[in-house]
């Protein structure tokens, strides 16, 4: 089995509740949490107090009861809060959405859903992106916004295509959603292409779960075309597996699609039968959305069978669920809006944190002195530029730059006007160079240049006499009588040669201006 989360101190409970979870053991499943929340508390470790909350959350979808789900997710948000414990609060911010889905705030939904979804994205949580965009695609698909969730679910399933490892049952759950999504929307050529990949996969799934959410599926598609035996036979094969099985949000949402199937071919028996199955589960759910579309089919019932008095109870109790859903709306709506402040809050402190981190980077990159590119970063670029892939047929050249008898300056007229000249040569190359160039400091009186993708050699000739020129023509305080001088050296990049080779070359070419004379130039092709 897969471990999810690692804390040795407590892993042996760990362990054990991962597999009463996947067994379906949630009996067992709500004593271990209990006795890892109490362990927890006892012994300070936050990590374990935490987990054990997710734990009950997840018992609380089993039992029906998304607020107390909503409750354990909120408290375990809160203990994480102050902690890296990135995956772990990944996975409860899903499990809190889909809590909100049951209970039909869908904006809350989509904030929890949607805070997960960047912290998977930033700690790169594969499993957790997906299964997060398979359920903002259950959302649309309740709103029968058919195409934004499947597109939703497709994303979803590439995700879960391109990992090493992703548990079997969500990539189930997943195809059968888009098999189902398809049927609802009339598209059933797409519906049984899905259908058919997925069996080829599996290898054609003996899995009851599979083989009946499937036969609900082809009840959505073919009941028109079945006689009234064959669909009542197939109904009535999906039933027995529904009533073995805990009831979730799948399965409710195909069962109010399949009643209203039997009232479209008039078998109002078999649609009885459906809601006298349904409706005691119904009844011990807290959610709205169920109760009120429940009275909405028993009403159709009523008025097809003429029972007046049944039909009036049901129509007040109507009025009283839809009257308490308003109420609850409003409310719902206040903590949408505040979640989503929320939402935005994190989204912009991390667009912050990821600005100072590159005006960190930025810093470590430069000369303190200059503001040009330190040695390590402009070796970095050229480097870069050594192995780089192009098809211009423009080539990169490599200028370097030395002042002429830097030191004797330093020791005639101190280091105050040294300093100043090095500042003046900065800005001055800066001021040669194009936007897409490279300008960085390498020594105390040696600067470099790199020029991206030039066509023309002459143009070089151009640059470098113009630049030994405007530094010969420099005129600084304390300075004006002497004319300060540069020797210059360029090269050429060659691809095949490395950051050794190509330094090489321009340290000689600069070698041979100053031999020269300097206060010039030397360009070696």
């Amino acid at each position: 089995m897969d471990t999810i989360f690692i804390d040795d101190e407590f892993q042996d409970i760990i362990d054990q509740l991962q597999e009463a979870k996947t067994t379906g053991d949630f009996e067992k499943v709500k004593v271990l949490s209990k006795e890892l929340e109490d362990k927890a508390v006892l012994s300070g470790n936050t990590y374990s107090e935490a987990l054990a909350q997710y734990f009950h959350a997840i018992c609380g979808f089993y039992y029906n009861t998304p607020s107390i789900t909503k409750e354990h997710c909120l408290k375990a948000k809160e203990i994480c809060k102050d902690f890296d414990y990135h995956k772990l609060y990944a996975l409860i911010c899903m499990t809190e959405g889909s809590a909100y889905v049951y209970l039909n705030e869908r904006q809350s939904a989509i904030g929890s859903f949607l805070e997960g979804y960047y912290l998977a994205t930033e700690y790169s949580l594969g499993t957790v992106r997906a299964q997060t965009l398979n359920n903002i695609g259950s959302i649309f698909a309740d709103l029968e916004s058919y195409d934004i969730s499947l597109d939703y679910y497709i994303k979803s399933f590439k995700i879960m295509e391109e990992l090493e490892s992703c548990p079997r049952r969500a990539i189930l759950i997943l195809h059968l959603n888009i098999v189902y999504n398809y049927v609802r929307k009339g598209d059933f050529k797409k519906a049984i292409e899905w259908e058919e990949t997925y069996l080829a996969e599996e290898h054609n799934s003996s899995s009851l779960f599979v083989r009946n959410s499937l036969l609900a599926c082809h009840i959505l598609m073919e009941y028109k075309d079945d006689t009234p035996e064959e669909l009542e036979a197939k109904i009535n094969e999906y039933l027995d597996y529904v009533q073995t099985s805990n009831i979730d949000n799948h399965f409710m949402q195909i069962i109010f699609d399949v009643i209203e199937c039997c009232y479209d071919i008039n078998n109002v028996h078999l649609a009885k039968k459906i809601i006298d199955i349904i409706e005691p589960v119904v009844a011990g759910l807290d959610v709205y959305d169920y109760k009120e579309r429940l009275l909405y089919v028993k009403t159709e019932l009523w008025q097809i069978l003429g029972d007046k008095k049944a039909l009036y109870s049901d129509l007040l109790e109507y009025r009283d669920i839809v009257n308490k859903a308003k109420i609850v709306k409003q409310e719902n709506e206040c903590v949408g809006l505040l979640s989503q402040i929320q939402l935005q809050e994190i989204e912009e402190k991390r667009k912050q944190m990821e600005i100072r981190n590159q005006e960190l980077k930025r810093q470590n990159e430069l000369d303190m002195f200059t503001g040009l590119l330190n040695k390590v970063a402009f070796r970095k670029r050229l480097e870069e530029r050594l192995v780089r892939k192009s098809e211009n047929i423009g080539r990169d050249v490599l200028i370097l730059v030395d002042i002429d008898n830097f030191k004797r300056i330093n020791d005639v007229y101190g280091h105050i006007t040294g300093d100043i000249i090095i500042k003046e040569m900065a800005n001055l190359l800066k001021s040669k160079a194009r936007d897409i160039d490279y300008v960085g400091r390498i020594g105390g009186d040696e600067f470099c240049i790199l020029l991206i993708e030039v066509y023309s050699i002459e143009s070089v000739k151009n640059l470098l006499e113009s630049l030994v020129k405007e530094i010969h023509d420099l005129r600084v305080k304390d300075l004006e009588d002497v004319n300060i001088t540069v020797s210059v050296g360029a090269a050429l990049l060659e691809k095949e040669k490395g950051y050794t080779y190509t330094f090489e070359k321009v340290d000689k070419a600069m070698y041979l201006a100053k031999k020269k004379g300097k206060n010039t130039y030397e360009i070696s092709i």
